[in-house]
């Protein structure tokens, strides 16, 4: 049986290969020289999986490498204890024409935050692998390209675990600079939705369960939301049982739950996660996407 399996094999477009060799090779070639063309690469990088972990692999010049700062003793982010590696978009992040992959790794199961790495090609053998403060997250990346011809990284914050209970809404914005990522920015989302009760699993986790009374059908009667500590993933999860509207059961564990200061359909809203907004459709509340 075949243990090693090989995924993700990502080429560049033509398209995007002679864009880059442009924005690298334009100002040497109006002065008069080729050399800097001449070191365009379309390295090409893979994930071989295997049952002891996978290994990001770099391909250049029909030679594999293959690339882990496993015996970097000054490496502030290892590769070590990660299990599963998986590549999300290849291109020239610092715009030195040389092919860079952007992957996310982390060690196996449902509750292992994942990680951002950038692998770098520096030309010839030379692959570097960097992180940084603030790629630990279960958050989505936005890519921002950039004047220069590089291309800069918007990463959004999210955690989860028995120890993340703040709000961590924020994101970062990420450079790549000789084989390294540098963040830029450290944002941080100081907005949040009107609410008149709020609940939090930092609460929750003190006391496990608790129950709290708000009128949120709008028939004059106190309502109960029923709410319990999910040890696991560090969140609260709360039912709404309502007087006029029954009972409303709910799997979705988040870090705060609010009722909001606005109804629908004579319904108050809910807020979870400060920022996202909850209406009744009828038969439960669901997401406002934005």
């Amino acid at each position: 049986m075949n243990l090693l399996g090989i995924n993700h094999i990502f080429t560049v477009p033509k398209f995007a290969r002679n864009l880059a060799l442009f924005s690298a090779c334009a100002v040497p070639f109006m002065f008069g020289s080729l050399a800097q063309c001449e070191q365009f690469t379309g390295a090409t990088y893979r994930v071989e999986k295997s049952i002891n972990g996978d290994h990001l692999i770099g391909t250049f010049d029909s030679q594999d490498y293959w690339i882990t700062n496993e015996d970097d003793e000054f490496a502030q982010y290892s590769l070590t204890d990660m299990y599963s590696l998986s590549i999300d978009v290849q291109a020239d992040f610092d715009g030195d024409g040389y092919q860079d992959v952007l992957l996310n790794a982390s060690n196996g199961g449902a509750a292992s935050t994942p990680q951002f790495y950038i692998a770098s090609h520096m030309g010839g053998s030379y692959f570097t692998i960097s992180s940084a403060e603030g790629l630990f997250t279960y958050g989505d990346y936005e890519l921002l390209p950039q004047p220069d011809g590089s291309t800069h990284i918007k990463v959004y914050y999210s955690n989860d675990g028995v120890s993340f209970h703040d709000r961590v809404d924020g994101f970062g914005v990420y450079s790549l600079q000789y084989g390294k990522l540098k963040r830029l920015a450290d944002i941080t989302n100081h907005a949040r939705i009107p609410t008149f009760l709020d609940i939090t699993s930092e609460e929750l986790a003190e006391v496990g369960e608790a129950t709290y009374e708000v009128d949120l059908d709008g028939d004059g009667r106190l309502d109960k939301i029923e709410c319990r500590y999910w040890e696991r993933w560090g969140n609260v999860i709360c039912d709404f049982d309502l007087s006029k509207l029954g009972r409303i059961e709910n799997s979705l564990g988040v870090d705060h739950i609010g009722v909001a200061k606005t109804s629908t359909s004579g319904t108050s809203d809910l807020v979870y996660n400060w920022t996202k907004i909850f209406k009744y459709n009828g038969n439960n509340f669901s997401e406002v996407k934005k």
